[in-house]
């Protein structure tokens, strides 16, 4: 394959991920996710109480969908006043490195700025 026919196929993947708000997230697909990501080294995904506490007490949670398939995650802690502080950005190792697209990290501070707005 050229060059050019990976760097279509990798901007066909891009288009085609949906981003989803919240924490309500099936506890065997985040952990897959860290596993199949650098992150996955770095946290206590064999304690399935620990990483549902991770998940149930963060908030926002931004979440990357390639169909079915969770291929991303960012974990945010605030107080939704004065600071947010992302503590994971976790992506599929087989979807890393597809692009940079500037709006992924907007999503994030939108999500973060809606919360501080709503008070939530």
């Amino acid at each position: 394959m050229s060059n050019h026919s990976g760097e279509a196929a990798r901007a066909n993947i891009m288009r085609n991920i949906e981003y989803r708000y919240g924490n309500n997230l099936d506890l065997d697909d985040v952990i897959d996710l860290y596993r199949k990501s650098t992150l996955g080294e770095r946290r206590p995904i064999d304690d399935k109480e620990i990483v549902s506490d991770m998940i149930k007490h963060a908030n926002p949670i931004v979440s990357a969908w390639d169909q079915d398939l969770l291929v991303g995650i960012s974990r945010t802690l605030t107080d939704f006043s004065f600071v947010g502080y992302l503590s994971d950005l976790a992506v599929r190792a087989s979807h890393q490195r597809m692009g940079d697209d500037p709006e992924d990290e907007r999503k994030d501070g939108t999500a973060l700025n809606a919360g501080v707005t709503r008070g939530t």
